[in-house]
C-alpha cells in the first residue's frame, strides 16, 4: 500500500462524506478522523529513514552473545518475518552526519510482546541498548509509542533489532529518526488513538444502557462487540501497557474472537432476519456463527493462529452483513439501509486494516491506527439506526 494512494483514497472518502452527509453530525466527526490520519508535518532533513537489512529467524532458545553480527548457524535467514509470530533479528546500518539524538522506532506496526536493540559503532563497540514491548516492564520514553533514543556521535554504525511475539499485526520493521520530528510526528496518530477509544467507550456505554432499557438484544450485542474492539484496540495503542499497566498479550488473542461471533448475532437480530421470513438468510448467519465460535475455540488454544482466525472472521462478518442487509434493503426495510451505509464505511476501513501488512512511507501512523478507526466509523453512522428508530418510536 502506497502513501499517496491512501492519501487520495482518503481524500475521496471526505469529499464524498462532506457532499452526502453534510448535515449529519456523526458522519462529520468520522471526516474529522479521517483527517487526523494525515501527517501534517514535512520530513527533517533525510529522516525518517527506513532502516533496511536482512532478517533472521532463531529458535527461542538461542541466546544472542551481543555482538554486532548476525553469523550463527541457528539462525535462519528470511524474506521477513512470519506474521504468525516468531522470534526474529535483523542486522542493519545506518550513517550519522553529525553528533544528535536519534529515535529507533518501529513502522507499520507496534503490537509487538517484547523487542531489544543493541547499537554498535564502526569499531564493533556496543554504544546503545534498550528493550521494550507490550508485556515489558521496560518504560515507554515517548507517550504510547516504542521510540527509543540514542545519543549518538557522528560516525557509522550496526543495528541488531530482535522481536519476538505470538503474533504480528503487520510487518515490524525499524526505523531511524531526530528526536526533534519524531516528537512531533506522533501527536496525531496518538489523537487520533485517543479520540477513537473515547468514542468506542462512550457508545459502548451508551449501547450497553440502551439494550438494559428497551430489552434489545441487537443493542446488546453490538455493546459486546465494541467491548472485545474496545479491549484490544486499547492494548495495540498501548494505553493499557502505559496508562493502566495491563500487560496481557491475551488481550489482543482473545477479545476479537469473541466480538466477531457476536457480531453475526447483532445483525440477524438488527436486521429482523427470521427462520419464518428469511429462511436461507437465517440458515447462513447460523452457519457462520458456529464456524465463527470454532475460529475462538481454536484461536485459545493456538494463540500464535488468534489473529489470522481474526482476520478472516472480520471478513466473513462483514460480507455477511452486506449480503443480509442488501437483501432486507431490497425489501424496502429502511433500518437495512442505514446499516448498508455503515457498514460500507467499515468495509473500506476494515479492509485496508486486515490486509496490509506494509504501510509504504508511513511512519508514526500504524495498521492499530487504521483498524481502531474502522469500529468508531461504524459506531457513529449505525447512531443513525438509532435515531431513525427513536423518530418511529415518538411518531407512534
Amino acid at each position: 500500500m502506497s502513501w499517496r494512494g491512501l492519501t487520495l483514497g482518503m481524500n475521496q472518502l471526505l469529499r464524498r462524506a462532506t457532499d452526502s452527509f453534510r448535515n449529519r453530525p456523526g458522519l462529520a466527526l468520522a471526516a474529522l478522523l479521517l483527517a487526523l490520519c494525515i501527517p501534517g508535518m514535512a520530513r527533517a532533513d533525510d529522516f525518517p529513514a527506513r532502516l533496511q537489512g536482512q532478517w533472521f529467524r532463531a529458535p527461542p532458545a538461542w541466546v544472542y552473545q551481543a555482538t554486532p553480527s548476525l553469523s550463527s548457524p541457528a539462525l535462519a535467514a528470511v524474506r521477513e518475518v512470519s506474521l504468525t509470530g516468531g522470534r526474529f533479528f535483523q542486522l542493519s546500518e545506518f550513517d550519522i552526519a553529525q553528533p544528535r539524538t536519534m529515535v529507533v522506532d518501529f513502522k507499520n506496526t507496534q503490537t509487538i510482546a517484547r523487542f531489544h536493540h543493541w547499537i554498535f559503532n564502526a569499531g564493533g563497540k556496543l554504544v546503545g541498548e534498550a528493550r521494550g514491548g507490550i508485556e515489558s516492564n521496560a518504560r515507554n520514553p515517548f507517550f504510547l509509542t516504542f521510540g527509543r533514543p540514542f545519543d549518538l556521535p557522528a560516525g557509522h554504525y550496526r543495528l541488531v533489532t530482535e522481536v519476538d511475539s505470538p503474533f504480528y499485526i503487520a510487518q515490524p520493521q525499524p526505523y531511524l529518526d531526530t528526536v526533534e520530528h519524531y516528537r512531533e510526528a506522533i501527536k496525531r496518530p496518538a489523537a487520533l488513538g485517543l479520540l477513537c477509544l473515547g468514542i468506542l467507550l462512550g457508545l459502548g456505554i451508551y449501547y450497553f444502557a440502551l439494550s438494559i432499557a428497551r430489552r434489545d438484544v441487537a443493542e446488546g450485542m453490538y455493546a459486546l462487540f465494541i467491548t472485545g474492539n474496545l479491549l484490544f484496540d486499547s492494548t495495540s495503542l498501548l494505553v493499557a501497557p502505559d496508562l493502566a499497566g495491563i500487560r496481557s498479550f491475551a488481550l489482543l488473542g482473545i477479545p476479537l474472537l469473541f466480538s466477531n461471533v457476536v457480531y453475526i448475532v447483532f445483525v440477524l437480530s438488527l436486521l429482523d432476519i427470521r427462520r419464518a421470513t428469511h429462511p436461507w438468510l437465517r440458515r447462513i448467519g447460523l452457519a457462520l456463527l458456529a464456524l465463527l465460535g470454532a475460529f475462538a475455540a481454536v484461536g485459545l488454544a493456538l494463540p500464535h493462529l488468534a489473529l489470522e482466525l481474526e482476520r478472516t472472521g472480520v471478513a466473513v462478518f462483514l460480507l455477511f452483513g452486506m449480503a443480509a442487509g442488501i437483501a432486507r434493503a431490497s425489501e424496502g426495510n429502511i433500518t437495512a439501509r442505514f446499516y448498508l451505509g455503515a457498514v460500507s464505511l467499515f468495509l473500506v476501513f476494515g479492509g485496508i486494516t486486515i490486509t496490509a501488512s506494509k504501510l509504504t512511507g508511513i511512519y508514526t501512523l500504524h495498521a492499530e491506527h487504521l483498524g481502531v478507526l474502522a469500529v468508531p466509523v461504524e459506531v457513529l453512522a449505525l447512531a443513525l439506526v438509532v435515531s431513525y428508530q427513536f423518530a418511529r418510536l415518538k411518531a407512534v
